[in-house]
């Protein structure tokens, strides 16, 4: 609160300014270093809410329906710089299915992993090309999340971390990881970058999906290394 405001452009000069002078005439100091402006939220054509209008959505309304992770991933995806935000429903069913997706790609990695845990380090020399492939895709993520995040570039860490959870990390590595996850499997290796990959594309996701990847990383054997009581405190993912 002291450091980040984040507000509506709309109250820029009737609040915004307004506590940066009282702030500097009372303690002479400026009450926050930087702030970021958001659009308007407004409906699925653009136009202003108004209780008249009968176009108001309810946020906890939204919630009840779509899950309080689908609504919070489709405003931070929609928070694009100089534009307002056309907040339609069919856009949080769209995420509450990758949501899904996630659940369901981690309950299928729970389900083959064995006796794996995730780990602390990994003999790149062992491994085959799909898993460099893969972790070499989880460092490119990690990077641009980050450089996205420093930036308020919400929509971009969140259209990244969708592109490669649904697509690098379920469509091609899953696939890809299959054969090596069956019993007899010459490939060194997998289980555990199943779990490594699974444990930081997590970490990444949770600042725009907080409840659904809080309750999946629990469930990571090997998570208690990383941090002994919650993913909100384990260190965020950094580029390799």
């Amino acid at each position: 609160p002291s450091s980040v405001l984040v507000t509506g452009f709309d109250i820029l000069f009737f609040w915004v300014a307004r506590m940066v002078m009282m702030g500097l005439h009372f303690t002479g100091e400026s009450p926050f270093a930087r702030v970021h402006l958001t659009g308007l939220v407004r409906d699925a054509d653009g136009v202003k809410m108004s209780k008249t209008k009968g176009n108001v959505l309810d946020p906890e309304d939204l919630v009840e329906e779509y899950g309080a992770d689908a609504v919070r991933f489709t405003l931070a995806l929609l928070d694009s710089p100089g534009r307002d935000i056309p907040l339609d429903p069919e856009r949080m069913a769209g995420y509450r299915a990758f949501g899904n997706k996630i659940w369901n790609a981690t309950r299928f990695a729970l389900s083959k992993v064995g006796d794996a845990r995730i780990p602390e380090s990994l003999d790149f020399e062992q491994l085959a090309l799909p898993e460099r492939w893969i972790l070499s895709r989880l460092s490119e993520t990690a990077a641009s999340v980050d450089a996205a995040l420093e930036d308020f570039r919400f929509d971009l860490a969140c259209r990244d971390l969708y592109h490669f959870f649904w697509s690098d990390f379920c469509d091609w590595y899953i696939e890809m990881a299959k054969p090596g996850l069956e019993p007899g499997s010459e490939r060194l290796l997998v289980k555990e970058v199943l779990l490594l990959t699974l444990d930081r594309a997590l970490r990444l996701l949770h600042p725009v999906m907080p409840f659904l990847t809080e309750e999946l990383w629990q469930k990571l054997p090997g998570h208690e290394a990383i941090h002994p009581r919650t993913i909100c405190l384990a260190p965020f993912p950094t580029p390799e």
